[in-house]
């Protein structure tokens, strides 16, 4: 029983993604990707919309990096509105369990933590942005060096992956969400490598898809589904046999009156643990 969470592959954590999708279509796609991925579209647009002009040849000024740095970070925050909610209805899914739109509004307390946690993730990429953006400045240095650099942030976020679904489901902290996601996944970098490059059909039919709005938002918002499922899955496996998780009762036991589908799916919390009958522990 130790082993178990060992057991796990890239192709069947993706498959349960797979299957539950097939199972839920229309509340996996409308409250996990679609919801999500259109509220960030609106933000996405408007920065598109304020940026017009504002390409440079030899790098930009730091008040051109300034402001650029300031708009991710805006829409970063915008993003992490509705994360909280996706992941919390994704662990639902992911467990069996029905979801519920009420879900997604549940997980706004948690934005500013997500914000934080995806800010420090976004931040092992800033050294490769910057050489990239400096390349005719300084051509012999900006992308060698950026390419250097990019197996080290690649490594960061594979360590990172749960920290989002630790905030969720267990109320971690940011750094304790981090710290626990890297502890969790120190035998494990390699499959989830392998399960990362799983979605490179995915972001290679974004990208080839004919530049028609309706079509690329609809592909958006299946790969936000998809993603989202998948590393609710990844998530689970990381922690079956955690003990510092808090909830290792059944899904009924913790929330009379929600369905399960698979007795032995395993419970880590999914904000059950702290909302019982309507009273937060």
């Amino acid at each position: 029983m130790a082993e178990k969470s060992a057991e796990w592959t890239a192709l069947g954590v993706l498959g349960a993604a797979a299957r539950d999708i097939w199972r839920r279509p229309l509340a996996t796609l409308l409250l996990v990707g679609a919801v999500p991925s259109l509220w960030g579209a609106l933000f996405s647009k408007w920065l598109w919309a304020h940026s017009a002009g504002s390409g440079w040849q030899d790098g930009p000024t730091p008040t051109q990096m300034a402001v650029g740095v300031s708009r991710q970070l805006v829409g970063s925050a915008w993003s992490s509105i509705f994360v909280g909610g996706q992941y919390l209805v994704a662990l639902d899914i992911a467990r069996g369990a029905v979801p519920r739109a009420t879900r997604l509004f549940h997980g706004l307390k948690f934005a500013l933590r997500i914000f934080l946690v995806t800010s420090a993730i976004s931040l092992a990429f800033a050294p490769s942005a910057v050489l990239v953006a400096y390349h005719d400045a300084l051509p012999s240095v900006g992308i060698p060096g950026a390419f250097l650099l990019l197996p080290i942030a690649l490594v960061l976020v594979v360590r990172s992956v749960a920290s989002v679904p630790l905030v969720v489901d267990r109320g971690d902290s940011v750094l304790g969400a981090l710290r626990v996601s890297w502890n969790l996944t120190a035998r494990n970098s390699w499959k989830i490598t392998w399960l990362f490059l799983l979605f490179v059909p995915f972001v290679g039919a974004l990208a080839l898809a004919p530049r028609i709005p309706v079509l690329q938002e609809a592909i958006q918002c299946v790969f936000q589904a998809i993603g989202t499922i998948t590393i609710s899955h990844l998530y689970l496996q990381l922690t079956r046999n955690d003990r510092a998780s808090p909830a290792d009762s059944s899904v009924s036991d913790m929330h009379p009156g929600v369905a399960v589908e698979n007795a032995d799916l395993p419970v880590r919390g999914s904000g059950w643990a702290r909302e019982v009958n309507g009273e937060t522990e």
